[in-house]
C-alpha cells in the first residue's frame, strides 16, 4: 500500500475504511468487532481494508503479519484473519496448526512464512501508516481521512456515515463569480 487516496473503492457512493492494525495489540483485535458491525450495517457502501502496522519489537505482531500475507498468497486472508482474532498465542507452531485446520497447502505456507518478500509488503504498509501519522494501532481512515479518538460504535458509525453522505453529495461550486486567476508572472513555480 503506497497511499490511501488512490485506493478508493470504484463505487462512487462507497467509503473505504482502512485499518492500520496489529494482532499483537488487543485493541486491534477488539476493533475488528466494530468494523464488522459497520460493514454489515452499510452493506456494499463500505469496504474494509487491512494494513499491517505491527510493533517491530513484538515477535507475535510480526508473525501475525507474516501469517496474514502468507495466507493471502493462498487466497485465504479472511480465514486466517478470523483465526488470529481468536488465537490465545501467536507462534510458528500455532500458525502452522491454524493453516492445517483451514486447509492451506502446509508446505507453501511454511515457505511463504520464511519469504523475505513478505517483509517488504509489511514494511510498505507500516511506512505508509507512519507517513500518515500513525504511531500506534489500531488507526482508522475513511477515504483517507483519519479517525481520532476512542474507538466505539457511538463514535465510529457517525464518522463513517459522515463520509458516506459526503461521498454521495456532488460538490457544486458556490454561486457567484469564478475564482480569481493570477497572472502567470505572479504564480510561484519551482523550476
Amino acid at each position: 500500500m503506497n497511499s490511501l487516496q488512490p485506493n478508493y473503492p470504484s463505487n462512487a457512493a462507497c467509503v473505504q475504511v482502512t485499518e492500520f492494525g496489529d494482532f499483537g495489540n488487543p485493541q486491534s483485535q477488539q476493533a475488528h468487532k466494530l468494523i464488522n458491525v459497520i460493514v454489515d450495517r452499510y452493506g456494499g457502501e463500505v469496504t474494509y481494508r487491512y494494513c499491517h502496522y505491527p510493533n517491530p519489537d513484538c515477535k507475535q505482531s510480526l508473525l501475525a503479519a507474516f501469517a496474514l500475507e502468507a495466507a493471502k498468497r493462498q487466497h485465504q486472508f479472511q480465514p486466517m484473519y478470523g483465526a488470529l482474532l481468536t488465537a490465545s498465542t501467536i507462534d510458528c507452531t500455532t500458525l502452522i496448526e491454524q493453516a492445517i485446520q483451514l486447509g492451506f497447502n502446509q508446505q507453501q505456507f511454511m515457505d511463504d512464512l520464511a519469504d523475505e518478500g513478505l517483509r517488504d509488503v509489511i514494511k510498505q504498509d507500516w511506512e505508509a501508516g507512519y507517513r500518515l501519522g500513525v504511531f500506534k494501532s489500531p488507526a482508522f481512515f475513511a477515504n483517507g481521512c483519519r479517525f481520532y479518538g476512542k474507538f466505539s460504535m457511538s463514535r465510529l458509525i457517525p464518522f463513517v456515515h459522515f463520509h458516506l453522505v459526503r461521498q454521495r453529495r456532488p460538490i457544486n461550486p458556490a454561486p457567484g463569480p469564478s475564482p480569481i486567476q493570477l497572472p502567470e508572472r505572479l504564480v510561484y513555480s519551482r523550476q
